[in-house]
């Protein structure tokens, strides 16, 4: 629900849907290489660890691999996923009225 409503929000701020889908395929194969899914991230250098931390997947990827270990799940792994999702559907439920009248 989480990376619908990210994909939500990018679509609302292009204005044709063919450079919403070619962006959101770069940022959507970054989110998932710079998540920790692959490999450990928190010791990445300087300029790419503000991503890693901006990055709403790395904390669902850790709340998953404690829930799969049987440890228990920090705040932080809801918290942040449901932040983003949240600010999406919002910045996406404002400007869903000019998305539409731009595709006409």
């Amino acid at each position: 629900m989480v990376i619908i409503s990210v994909g939500l929000l990018l679509s609302s701020l292009y204005k044709n849907m063919v450079s919403a889908e070619a962006i959101s395929q770069i940022i959507y194969q970054a989110t998932i290489f710079l998540s920790g899914f692959y490999f450990e991230v928190t010791n990445t250098p300087w300029f790419i660890r503000w991503y890693v931390y901006f990055n709403p997947v790395t904390y669902l990827v850790d709340g998953m691999r404690k829930l799969m270990t049987g440890k228990v799940l920090v705040p932080v792994n809801i918290i942040v996923p449901v932040i983003w999702m949240l600010a999406s559907i919002l910045i996406f439920s404002m400007s869903y009225k000019g998305m539409v009248y731009r595709e006409k």
